[in-house]
């Protein structure tokens, strides 16, 4: 899925920024990969594959993360 050699070739641009300086920005999560990151979340630690439950509980965790920290979704 994606587009082949995307991240590869894009890292060289990529910035590092905190959350506070990404205060009032907005973001748009595509749903492939906010499903891909909460799946690495809820596995984190755990030694059995995450139900649908854990994972959708990591996603809606981390949007909350983000609007906590005053990133519009």
């Amino acid at each position: 899925m994606g587009i082949p050699g995307l991240a590869r070739r894009s890292e060289p641009y990529a910035e590092c920024r905190s959350a506070q300086q990404l205060e009032g920005y907005q973001a748009i999560v595509d749903g492939p990969s906010l499903a891909y990151h909460a799946h690495k979340l809820a596995l984190d630690g755990s030694p059995k594959v995450p139900s649908y439950a854990e994972i959708n509980t990591e996603a809606i965790r981390w949007l909350i993360s983000l609007e906590s920290a005053n990133i519009q979704v």
